[in-house]
């Protein structure tokens, strides 16, 4: 693997932020393409343009995992026991926190790309968390049935195809009585004039779906032990256009018990 200075001779080296603007180039096409493989291939890519820019030198990374899932999951752990799943935990961020805080429990960290999780096992210091490669809808397959007593994905269900198969392979994955919690983006906006053409911020618009208040009661209020909390958000001004301001904004957690 090449080091933080692979960059041609006469270059100035090749940094993370080099990377980001080098992945916006591959977006376009592949959301032209329409194909849910092309798109998924971004993530994978993203991966790899970092580690191929950083090598060594992991500290140039910039963590994109949501800033307010740490304390939420925090919150989660004080009656918690045994092993706990982070199903899609990018480069380790929020699963690195549980670990400190709670050096009793053992944390598993599920991520699709094999470069994020080279960048995780990197920045871990933590012999309490371990992290691996995979599909967050193949969790069940990869530790069986009935194994954990906490699962939580944050910011992953509305980038997967299929949310069903993802639910139902992460609920497999808990014992009963183990709870699962999640967290989606809250985002509701009211167009206060007309939409300019517009650029996502990062380049691409990642999400696959939305979810609402409604829906998510509709699908989960049911089952044992839900609960519902929005999280409000930081509203940046510049990250959407002028004639789009929030009703709400920020995310939702959703979190209940495998009967």
């Amino acid at each position: 693997m090449s080091d933080a200075t692979n960059s041609e001779p006469g270059f100035p080296p090749r940094t993370a932020w080099d990377a980001l603007a080098e992945h916006r180039t591959r977006v376009d096409r592949a959301l032209v393409s329409r194909d849910p493989a092309a798109i998924k291939q971004l993530y994978i890519d993203l991966g790899d343009l970092l580690s191929e820019a950083v090598g060594a030198d992991i500290e140039q990374v910039p963590v994109l995992s949501l800033p307010e899932t740490a304390p939420v999951v925090g919150g989660l752990l004080q009656d918690v026991e045994g092993l706990v799943l982070d199903a899609g935990c990018g480069e380790g961020a929020v699963a690195m926190a549980v670990a400190a805080r709670h050096p009793e429990l053992h944390v598993e960290g599920v991520e699709v790309a094999a470069a994020n999780v080279e960048i995780a096992r990197k920045l871990n210091r933590f012999p309490n968390v371990a992290f691996r490669e995979g599909l967050a809808e193949e969790v069940h397959q990869l530790f069986g049935s009935g194994t954990f007593d906490l699962a939580y994905s944050f910011a992953v269900l509305e980038h997967v195809r299929d949310v069903e198969a993802t639910i139902r392979s992460i609920t497999t994955a808990l014992r009963p009585g183990g709870r699962f919690c999640f967290v989606v983006p809250m985002h509701e906006f009211r167009v206060t004039g007309p939409l300019p053409e517009y650029t996502p911020i990062h380049g691409y618009a990642d999400h696959c779906r939305v979810f609402s208040e409604r829906e998510l009661y509709a699908r989960f209020g049911r089952e044992k032990d839900f609960r519902l909390v929005k999280i409000p958000g930081r509203w940046k001004p510049g990250e959407f256009p002028d004639t789009v301001e929030p009703i709400e904004f920020g995310s939702f957690f959703v979190g209940y018990t495998r009967p």
